[in-house]
This record gives structure tokens, sequence and C-alpha cells, in this order.
């Protein structure tokens, strides 16, 4: 269905729009009358029931050969996972010799959920997108507000706070974010101090 249409490149470029893709599928195939549905690969003209049972069929091969028989092994997390990549990690040499890359890590969750980790047709279970942040605001007290980063405060892998908050991200776990001046002074470990520049006259 629909792959049958179109060239490779223009299939590929269909499963890499979520939105469109899933319009198609809501909004134009399920007409009983859609020329869309129909496999012109074989010789029996197929309905869109047809497809959604050989769908779900694939569907069930594909999980069985990679989560093995046993449905109660069928973890979601073991197959959709997320990886937290360095600029410079593509560089194999490099992430092995500073541990650049971290993951992959199972992951909830998917675009329509809570949990939003969501992923691309073409890979379905490669987190591509996914909260940068979490905040819980305390409203009657606002210096008792949390939050938590996926990575840390520096992208420097020498640096203590290189992903220093993946774990309790990972483990929907936060830290206090406070929001008065007294209370930032309070939690606050640095200080930088900003010196306007003596200019010779």
């Amino acid at each position: 269905m629909i792959k049958d249409d179109l060239s490779e490149k223009s299939f590929t470029a269909l499963m890499g729009q979520r939105l469109l893709l899933e319009n198609l599928m809501l909004n134009i195939l399920p007409e009983k009358n859609s020329e869309w549905i129909d496999d012109k690969n074989t010789p029996e003209t197929e309905s869109f029931n047809d497809i959604v049972i050989r769908s779900y069929k694939e569907t069930v091969r594909d999980l069985s050969a990679q989560l093995g028989t046993n449905v109660e092994n069928w973890n979601w997390g073991k197959l959709h996972t997320f990886k937290l990549s360095h600029p410079l990690g593509v560089v194999n040499l490099l992430d092995k010799a500073f541990n650049l890359n971290r993951g992959p890590f199972e992951m909830p969750g998917s675009y329509h959920t809570l949990t939003p980790y969501s992923y691309s047709y073409n890979n379905l279970y490669k987190v591509n997108h996914g909260p940068s942040h979490r905040h819980i605001f305390d409203v009657q007290n606002w210096d008792a507000s949390k939050t938590i980063i996926p990575t840390g405060t520096s992208g420097i892998p020498a640096s203590e706070f290189y992903l220093d908050q993946t774990k309790r991200y990972l483990n929907n776990q936060y830290h206090t974010d406070p929001f008065s001046k007294s209370g930032v002074e309070e939690a606050a470990i640095f200080k930088m101090k900003l010196m306007p520049e003596k200019k010779n006259l």
C-alpha cells in the first residue's frame, strides 16, 4: 500500500513526514474506493482490511525476530532507545578515547504520550526527538520547584557536569530549581563576576 505507487526516494521522503503520512492513513486510505490501497505487485485486489491484517502479521514477525516468540518478553524499551551523541562522537577514535557518546538507553513513550519520545517511520525504534528539559513548578513556593535536563550544564567531556543529569533524567528524578534571589544564592556553588574591560586612554 502506497509504496508500490511511489518511487523509493518519494516513499522514503513520505515516511519521514509523520503528520502527512498519518493524515493519509486516517483520512484517505480508509475510503473503500481509494486507489492507494491495492498492492499492485500482487494479482489480488487488496481491501483496506486485507492490508491491516497483513501489516499486523508483518509486525508480529518483526517483533518475534527481534525479541523472540514469547510475547511476555516484548518490551517497548528494548527496541525504543535513546542515544546522547556528542558532535565529535562521529569520529569513532575520539568517541572511544573520551567516552563522548552515551547510550543507547531504553525509553518509554512515543510522540502521542506524556513521555513524548518520538521517532521517524523510517526508523521506528530510534528516538529522534524528546523533551529537552522537565520542570515542576510550585506556584505556592517557587523555591520548591524542580527541574532536570537529559544532559548536563557542560558540553566538555572532561567536566564533572558533562551528562551528570542523565541518570536522574532517565529515572524521572529531579533537582531543586530555586527562584528567589536568596534561594539562588544559597544553592550557588560557583559565582561568575563580569568585569568591564579597562581601556587605555
